[in-house]
């Protein structure tokens, strides 16, 4: 065998790089073995550790596996109803397991999700309905994914519930003449309009009836919020509603994974991008408005009037931290968020009921024009009020397709014994079931059945006649929660649902397309959401 020169070894430099090669790999197959192996403990933990409400003891509705409990009720929230007949209603029904399980909470409480969801019965509503801080937490318990959704601002202050409690509520006359003057603008764009005259228009038009309701909406709400010229700024406008349509997908979709995996997850969600991007949008355009508004505050001059609208209100009321234009900006996102796409979901719900049952149109219409009419043509606070028929129909449809099957969500921050023995620990957070009540024979008389005028007739009775209204809340209707933290927007929701709907029964006929029906639901999570691509077609009424 021949021996090899000197010259064939590789040289020391060779030796160096191959040396070099050879270590990187190693690293690199003990970088992708550790983060392998950490990614595996960490995902056994995620599944088989307890959080949340693991401290309560309560029978738990489905799967026991927290992971796969969360996956299941993703796409079907019929547990919610069937654990609400079973357990706060006919707990003697119950299977015995549960029972020997938990037999203390009888008639009390249940969990979903794996046991992530804690529902506690409705029988205590009245019992917490005023219990706030230190004790429970309506802000740390609706969190919405706040951390990732940014929704979490709302719990550095009360800045907006203060707002609201003590200028929309006490202006509301004012603001929904305001309203009513935006929504007459904004209709000029439904193209049934185009071209109107004395006659109706021969063509029906189809219209993606969400997108509209949403449209509206938001127009009326950012004259509220932010004032004119800018509640008419076309990229204002796209901001608050792009924001708003990412943040619920990015809450939704997180709670498919448990707390402990949120912040790897939600790095490489696309709406958690996108949110970031129109938070930044939405400040660049209100800051100098911001600065030009406390410039000519400053500058003294007698002349200057200080706008009248939501964010010049949190201007005044807000502390130096709150008052940052970068914290206004972003409150103002967050306010448009809870309360266009939730009013949106709603004024469609119902829109929808009307188009399936036309016989509720003619009565709803002569009640409108008498109402309206009888406060000199002024669509007012005082006529909308008159709407009672109006008013009954919204709260049916509400009943029948409610914008969520849970509600009434509070975080404990100290320990609370109720008054029937049960013991909620500290950092325990529950809901209540707001969904079912509707559908419960002991509550509601029939109710598999649409009544629209069923709470009108109510409101005949002797002594009831300022209940069983759309805005109001009991331990059986809790869609606008309950108690203290009652939502202090839903007057303001209440009468701009009136007066979309009024002026559209007014003004147009409407109808589904040809050989369709009511749209169904899309349920995710508890949430029930309307179809959000279902046309409706409009064309203009001759006496309008």
């Amino acid at each position: 065998m021949a021996l090899k020169r000197i010259s064939d070894f590789p040289s020391k430099d060779t030796l160096l790089i191959h040396i070099n090669w050879i270590q990187q790999q190693s690293r690199a197959r003990f970088f992708i073995a550790g983060s392998l192996s950490f990614g595996l403990i960490f995902f056994l933990y995620c599944l088989f550790v307890a959080e949340g409400n693991d401290l309560v003891n309560a029978p738990i509705m489905g799967s026991k596996i927290r992971i796969l409990g969360n996956f299941r009720f993703f796409f079907d929230a019929s547990p919610v109803q069937k654990g609400y007949n079973k357990v706060c209603g006919d707990f003697e029904n119950y299977s015995e397991g549960a029972k020997t399980h938990n037999n203390q909470f009888r008639n009390s409480m249940f969990k979903l999700a794996g046991g992530s969801i804690l529902i506690i019965s409705n029988n205590y509503a009245e019992e917490l309905r005023n219990v706030g801080e230190p004790i429970l937490s309506q802000t740390e318990a609706i969190s919405f994914q706040g951390i990732y959704s940014t929704v979490n601002i709302l719990t550095e202050s009360n800045l907006h519930a203060r707002v609201i409690q003590s200028k929309i509520n006490h202006q509301l006359s004012h603001i929904i003449s305001m309203s009513d003057d935006e929504l007459r603008f904004v209709l000029e764009e439904i193209p049934a309009n185009k071209g109107k005259s004395s006659d109706p228009c021969d063509t029906w038009t189809p219209e993606v009836s969400f997108d509209r309701f949403m449209r509206l909406i938001t127009c009326i709400t950012a004259r509220l919020f932010v004032g004119s010229p800018l509640c008419r700024d076309e990229e204002w406008l796209s901001t608050t509603i792009k924001f708003s349509e990412n943040a619920w997908k990015l809450a939704i979709f997180l709670r498919l994974f448990p707390d402990s995996l949120k912040p790897l997850i939600q790095i490489f969600c696309p709406a958690a991008w996108e949110l970031s991007k129109y938070r930044k949008k939405a400040q660049n355009i209100i800051t100098p408005i911001i600065i030009e508004r406390r410039q000519a505050e400053a500058a003294g001059n007698e002349s200057y009037k200080k706008p009248n609208d939501f964010l010049q209100w949190m201007m005044d009321d807000a502390n130096e931290f709150d008052g940052r234009p970068d914290k206004l900006a972003h409150r103002l996102l967050i306010m448009t968020l809870a309360s266009s796409f939730t009013t949106t979901m709603a004024v469609t719900q119902t829109f929808f009921d009307l188009c399936a049952r036309p016989e509720y149109i003619e009565p709803l219409r002569e009640e409108i024009r008498d109402a309206v009419q009888n406060d000199g043509g002024l669509w007012s606070k005082k006529a909308l009020t008159r709407m009672r028929k109006l008013d009954s129909f919204m709260k049916e449809s509400q009943r029948t397709n409610p914008p969520s099957l849970l509600g009434f969500k509070r975080k404990v921050r100290v320990p609370i014994t109720l008054s029937d023995g049960v013991h909620l620990p500290k950092n325990s957070t529950f809901f209540m079931a707001i969904g079912p009540p509707g559908q419960d024979e002991a509550v509601v008389a029939d109710p598999t059945q649409f009544k629209g005028f069923r709470h009108f007739n109510e409101r005949l009775k002797p002594g009831e006649c300022n209940l069983h209204q759309f805005i109001t809340t009991d331990k059986n209707t809790m869609h606008f929660g309950h108690g203290k933290y009652a939502c202090p927007g839903r007057f303001f929701a209440s009468n701009v649902i009136k007066l979309i709907l009024g002026h559209l029964l007014s003004e147009y006929e409407f109808r589904f397309l040809d050989g369709t029906g009511r749209p169904c639901n899309i349920e995710v999570l508890e949430y029930i959401f309307p179809d959000p691509e279902a046309q409706v077609l409009f064309r203009r009424r001759a006496e309008a």
